[in-house]
């Protein structure tokens, strides 16, 4: 979870099959763990 919540929103997004509703819902996830994320930069 670390790994995933240290990579950039761009980097997630070039990801085959990853595009926005996966990114909102990986937020969404990360939020309910409590997490703190890069995710988080150029939202």
């Amino acid at each position: 979870i670390g790994q995933l919540a240290a990579t950039p929103e761009r980097e997630l997004l070039r990801t085959q099959n990853f595009g926005r509703k996966s990114l909102s819902e990986l937020k969404d996830v990360l939020d309910a763990l409590g997490v703190t994320s890069n995710v988080r930069a150029g939202w």
